[in-house]
């Protein structure tokens, strides 16, 4: 395509452009996009669409679906596991993706929340699509301004400048029917209860208390014989050995793939999370889901009305603004006692275990 997108009136006459998916958030942001990126591919069934992610997880959400057809790889030192400087060859390799795929010539690319940075926007302008849509930054053609919304219905605005309608409102996660027949050889028959009481984010913060966990797994079992599921991923060592010196009962550890651990999840009659990906994949696998929320934002909570309705969330006067999570700069404040999770008691997610559970 010769001419430039922002002098297109009837972009729908194109049907075989080169589309770039720039997801450069965590696991969870990414399912909070995928209706987006779902209603994108229908409207453009023909084109290349291709997504740009972080590691750990961001390329299995989509992998192997209909939605994109390659997914790139973007390396920085925020988002690993070690937080080190990436190496020199790593960070020749970073550089030569992105010029990789300047070269590809993207006909348009789509910057989704979390993406109100000039950082972002500047990969987005290195890439330089003709037409690049995203939050807030000078580098976008299409600058869209953040609104207060859930983070799935921000990535809707996205869409405006290209006429899309949204229909189709679900979560995606993509898995196969292998991924399914690992969850059945897995686990087998019985009432199934996932827990993840890890969480990536920086680390210790976005986390209730490990022994709370291990005391509703307890009543959970004892009350209606539920067979506990200790989900762990790459950032969670030692938090399942953790909770197991806590716990009367024995759990099941689930440490597998990503795909393979959301065809799990998706056996389990709940999911009882902290506010991480895994939560958002349980969406996505439409189990019933309890977000254990703390100082997080409710427009990053769960979306489904019905597990806003199972939501164990403490409203105190230190929330929103007020939070003593952080001070200046992005650092932990270490007089916070996090009140936002202690206050949250054991029995509290049980009462509403039981609703869904009975």
């Amino acid at each position: 395509m010769n001419c430039s997108l922002l002098n297109i009136k009837k972009m729908e006459d194109y049907i075989n452009m080169r589309i770039l998916i720039i997801a450069l958030a965590g696991i969870g942001d990414l399912v909070m996009a995928t209706p987006t990126i779902k209603a994108v591919r229908n409207k453009y069934p023909e084109s290349e669409i291709d997504l740009l992610v972080f590691p750990y997880g961001g390329k299995e959400v989509l992998e192997g679906s209909k939605y994109i057809n390659e997914t790139h790889i973007f390396v920085d030192r925020t988002h690993t596991l070690t937080k080190k400087k990436p190496s020199i060859f790593n960070f020749l390799k970073t550089l030569f993706l992105l010029f990789k795929l300047r070269r590809k010539r993207f006909d348009l690319s789509i910057s989704v929340h979390p993406s109100a940075s000039v950082r972002l926007g500047f990969i987005a302008k290195i890439i330089n699509a003709k037409m690049r849509i995203g939050f807030e930054s000078k580098y976008y053609t299409n600058i869209i301004k953040l609104k207060q919304l859930h983070k799935v219905e921000r990535n809707f605005k996205l869409l405006e400048p290209l006429g899309i309608k949204i229909t189709d409102k679900k979560l995606y996660f993509h898995i196969s029917k292998e991924n399914e027949e690992f969850a059945e050889n897995f686990l087998g028959n019985g009432l199934f209860v996932g827990m993840h009481p890890g969480g990536y984010w920086k680390r210790e913060l976005k986390k209730w208390p490990l022994e709370r966990f291990a005391k509703l797994a307890t009543i959970l079992n004892k009350k209606f014989g539920a067979k506990i599921l200790v989900f762990e991923g790459p950032s969670d060592k030692g938090d399942y050995q953790k909770i197991e010196e806590y716990m009367e009962i024995k759990p099941i550890i689930v440490k597998t793939s990503l795909k393979n651990a959301a065809a799990v999840i998706k056996k389990c009659s709940l999911f009882i999370s902290n506010d991480t990906g895994m939560m958002h994949i349980a969406e996505a696998m439409d189990v019933p889901t309890i977000d254990i929320l703390g100082w997080a934002d409710l427009d990053s909570g769960p979306y489904y009305e019905k597990n806003k309705k199972l939501l164990a969330w403490k409203k105190l006067p230190c929330h929103g603004p007020n939070c003593k999570v952080f001070i200046s700069g992005g650092i932990c404040n270490p007089t916070c006692n996090f009140e936002c999770y202690t206050e949250i008691k054991a029995e509290d997610v049980f009462k509403i275990a039981k609703g869904v559970l009975k």
